[in-house]
């Protein structure tokens, strides 16, 4: 869960722009950090094509509820910790670490509660959903995680997703790369339009099991 450090969307400024840079849409407090999406085929008014162009949000959406699941959850609070995740920063790549130093600041002033848990075991999403309160809908949202999970423990895991969309239990948000989860890589295949347009290397983000855009891996860009 990358210490928690993914769980305050609320913290950051966005802007997304498209391929010439001009800004398409815009929020979040003016003091905070910025964070910049390139949306490379927003259209004003788009064509009636199998594929539809990036939704591009105009607000942040309420989030009420919190979690985390990592095997070995990191405390960013702690020294030692927070040294650790600065030299996963690869050298020279001096974005990230200021974007790394202004999520720790938002750990520090808003702490969230990361569980160890395996997410591929039997029974920890009835866990996490028995947790959240009533009042609030349940999403589930990973990306870049699945590829560090055995292929049948992935097609498992979108398995136990998938029932629970049915059931109107939960939505799912993914951001993988588009072979690993075994379930989403089918959908794509049975979308010629979406399948020609997918790039070498492109993360595929997905709604409940269902691809929408490709994107990279950082979520730097829309597609």
């Amino acid at each position: 869960a990358s210490a928690g450090l993914a769980l305050h969307p609320h913290w950051w400024r966005y802007r997304f722009i498209d391929r010439s840079g001009r800004e398409i849409s815009s929020f979040g407090p003016d003091e905070r950090p910025l964070i910049e999406i390139t949306v490379k085929d927003h259209r004003d008014d788009p064509d009636s094509d199998q594929v539809p162009p990036v939704q591009v949000p105009q607000e942040m959406p309420p989030i009420g509820w919190r979690l985390g699941l990592d095997l070995h959850p990191l405390d960013p609070g702690r020294a030692s910790d927070a040294t650790w995740l600065r030299t996963l920063i690869w050298p020279g790549q001096t974005t990230r670490l200021h974007r790394l130093e202004a999520a720790l600041e938002a750990a520090h002033h808003d702490p969230v509660r990361v569980l160890p848990r395996d997410l591929t075991t039997v029974g920890v999403l009835d866990e996490v959903l028995a947790l959240v309160p009533t009042e609030y809908l349940p999403v589930v949202m990973h990306g870049a995680v699945l590829a560090y999970v055995e292929e049948t423990q992935r097609a498992a895991f979108a398995t136990t997703m998938q029932d629970a969309v049915a059931a109107g239990r939960v939505h799912w948000i993914s951001n993988e790369g588009s072979p690993v989860v075994p379930q989403i890589s089918q959908a794509i295949d049975e979308r010629p339009a979406f399948a020609q347009r997918l790039r070498p290397g492109a993360f595929v983000v997905a709604l409940n099991g269902r691809p929408r855009y490709q994107a990279d891996g950082h979520a730097d860009w829309l597609l």
